[in-house]
Parts: structure tokens; sequence; C-alpha cells
């Protein structure tokens, strides 16, 4: 079944919920959850949610268990690499509690361009969005908004690069793919219970700017970062990414003016604790195996040892500042993504990978930094 999408008028504030406030255990005094209005009013003037309500997509397709909305393409608006549709799946269960899911597939800028160009439809079970309790008992029933990846710049982009003759070469429109997402998202589901973003690979590099948008977006709900292989690292020898960022992705504009370091870095983990400063409630757990074949060997140009030495210390300044609410799940060897690694059986020191995450968002037990 076809039917067009009506436009929805963007919801101003959700309802007042509170989350847990840092180093608090998860019984513990409550605090407001959001941005401060310092940095929201940052944000906003950095034009993080320019595109919010903008968007109409051009059709919904209904099957069994999803929903397929898929967005004509248009160069100022949601749109893949090369010009084809963009695409958002949405499956309903009737829980309050909601998982904003942003797929992985590569990156692109310079001459390398690896990277999903098409955007696919349904739902794909890939760990955090199985549906079956045995694989993934802590998120199995979410409702789920499947954000499908074909920019090639991470979720983050607001770029069209053009060739020498003055053509369109590629669209680098991620955040306007996203907030069109976060459209769909805020119609189906105005006042969920709590909000989990999780991403894979590209998908966890996109959690980061997502933690702001889908912040403003859900301001007063509980939210929950999974980042899966994306924690936020470059080359900190090489420029390539990071010119990419600069030039092509145009991704800078969106830093609020607070977060100095945010770029002089050139590492995204500093992006991951403004927003922890600026949150007391948020809660972020990270995945890595310790030698990332994909990231560190592919895409950043660093051998395993590297990479390892430089996620230790990256994601360890963030657990430092923020112990109870940044935690890490860092296994050996080099492996890409906890869904390659196997996901559902993945333990460390007796600690199951599905059991972290459920403790992460408060479902029982400790939630712990665990490193093997």
């Amino acid at each position: 079944m076809t039917q067009t999408v009506s436009r929805w008028v963007w919801l101003g504030l959700c309802l007042a919920v509170v989350g847990c406030g840092d180093d608090e255990p998860l019984g513990g005094p409550k605090l407001p959850a959001g941005f401060d209005d310092e940095a929201k009013a940052e944000l906003v003037a950095a034009g993080v949610t320019k595109y919010f309500g903008q968007f109409e997509a051009e059709q919904v397709e209904s099957y069994e268990d999803f929903d397929a909305y898929t967005f004509a393409p248009r160069d100022d608006g949601p749109t893949c690499l090369f010009g084809d549709p963009f695409r958002v799946s949405v499956r309903d269960t009737g829980s309050r509690d909601l998982l904003i899911y942003l797929q992985g597939g590569g990156a692109c800028w310079g001459s390398s361009c690896t990277a999903n160009a098409k955007a696919g439809i349904g739902v794909q079970p890939v760990g955090w969005t199985d549906k079956t309790k045995e694989a993934n008992p802590a998120l199995f029933d979410f409702s789920v908004v499947f954000v499908s990846y074909c920019d090639g710049s991470v979720f983050s982009g607001d770029n069209l690069v053009l060739a020498a003759d003055g053509s369109i070469e590629r669209r680098h429109r991620g955040l306007a793919n996203l907030s069109a997402a976060l459209d769909i998202a805020k119609e189906r589901f105005p006042t969920p219970r709590r909000v989990v973003v999780g991403g894979s690979s590209a998908g966890g590099y996109g959690t980061i700017v997502a933690t702001a948008v889908v912040r403003l977006a859900y301001d007063g709900v509980p939210m929950f970062v999974i980042n899966d292989a994306g924690v936020g690292l470059t080359n900190p020898e090489e420029d390539g990414l990071i010119e990419a960022v600069k030039n092509e992705w145009k991704f800078p504009q969106f830093l609020p003016a607070s977060c100095a370091d945010c770029l002089a870095s050139r590492q995204f983990t500093s992006v991951v604790q403004w927003g922890l400063d600026h949150d007391p409630s948020l809660r972020v757990g990270v995945f890595s195996a310790y030698e990332d074949s994909i990231i560190s060997g592919l895409f950043l140009g660093m051998t395993g040892p590297q990479f390892r030495e430089l996620l230790l210390k990256e994601t360890g300044k963030v657990h430092e500042a923020h112990p109870s609410r940044y935690k890490r799940f860092f296994i050996e060897g080099g492996a890409h993504t906890a869904i390659l690694a196997g996901y559902s059986d993945v333990s460390v020191n007796g600690t199951r990978l599905v059991a972290w995450t459920a403790a992460m968002l408060g479902d029982g037990g400790a939630w712990n930094d665990v490193l093997e």
C-alpha cells in the first residue's frame, strides 16, 4: 500500500521526563534530561536544527512489519551520494521505547570513496535491531527508526562537491537525511519513554552529530547512545579525513561555539565529551576491537598497535571526565563492529555485550567499563 505523507508541524518540547545524573546509581537522584540552555542556543545558532520540519517523503510503502518512507532526490534536501532516493524504515512494535539506528557503510572523501551510495529498504536485523529476544534481550521489543546510510559523510555532511566542469560530483547531505528521519520519528513516536541512538561503523561516527540532533528533537526524554566501531577517531598524522570534514562535508559549521577543542584536537571524541558536559543525564556506550582492521587500516591508514594506543588514549579522556556515563566495551583482535564479532555471543571477562547493553539502559545489573 502506498500513501502520501502529510507534512507535520514540528512539535515543541516534549513532556518533561527525568534521567539519571552523573556518578549516581540507577536508583539515585534524578536530573532533568536534555542539554542546558546555553548548549541548546549554541547548537541552534550553529544550524543543527535548520532542516527540522522541512521535508516530506514522496511515498510510504507498508510491509508486514515495517513502513518504508522514500524521499524524492533533491540537491537541497535528503538524497543519496549520487542522487538516488533516500529512505527511512520504521518498525512500530507498540512500545514507548524507541531505537533510532544509523546504518553503517563506509565513507567518501577526496579520491577515496568506499561508501554505500543507495538506500536500502527495511529494518536490517543487525545486532541491536534484531527483533528476537534470544539474540537481543535488551532492545528486541523497541520500536525502530532505521536510517539508511547513503550520504558518504557519516550523517553529518551538508555540501555539494562539484567537478571541474561545475557539475555535481557528490552530494553529502547527511544532516538533511538525518533530519528527515527525525521528522518521521517525531511524527510516529512523539512522546517516547526513552530514546536509544545507535549506529555501527559509519553509523557509529554518525551518532556523534546525531546525539545533538536527536537530543534537540527529543528534549526532556532520557537518551542513550550506543556507538559501535565508530568512536570518533582520526589519524593524527594524516590530514585526509580532517580536510574532508572541513572542506567536503562542511561539518565544522555545526560545532558549538564553546567547544574550542572539538576540531583542534582532531578527534571527534571531544564532541562526545562536550555533549556529556552539557547533558547530565546522557549515557554513551562505545564498542570496539582494539585493532579494528577496517577503521584502523582501510580508513585511517594506521597499524593495529597505533590504533589501539589512540583508542585507549582518546576514549580514556572521555571516560575519566564522565566515568559513570561514558563506558567502553573493548575486545582483543581486529574485528570490525560488534555485529561482525558475533554480537549476542561477545563476552569479555564474563560480561556479555547484551548484558552490558541492558545494564546501560538501567534494566538490571551493573554497567561497567569493560576492557579485555
